[in-house]
């Protein structure tokens, strides 16, 4: 497995639990003689809070008027006449009809 042999820190942990070690129950970790904290280290951001914040940011961003711009520009390049988009960009819906 590449992650066990570039990262030898994680070479005696199961496959599974390779990716995420942070994420080690205390008990495995103890069976396993794996501290986070001695063997690895703890992650940098807690990505689930990150990846929540970013998809938020994102999805405002349909609000925005220049992505309004952009995104009839798309349609009207790239879709036929008959196309459900098309009837959107002819209807004059705003982004929350994306």
């Amino acid at each position: 497995m590449f992650i066990k042999k570039w990262v030898p820190e994680l070479k005696n942990l199961p496959a599974a639990l390779c990716h995420n070690p942070a994420d080690i129950p205390p008990l495995e970790a103890a069976m396993l003689d794996f501290d986070i904290q001695r063997d690895y280290m703890l992650p940098v951001i807690d990505i689930r809070q990150h990846n929540k914040q970013t998809a938020e940011r994102l999805w405002s961003y349909r609000e925005r008027e220049e992505v309004l711009r952009e995104s009839a520009r798309i349609v009207r390049k790239h879709t036929t006449s008959a196309s459900p988009s098309r009837r959107w960009l002819k209807s004059g819906a705003s982004a929350s009809d994306l």
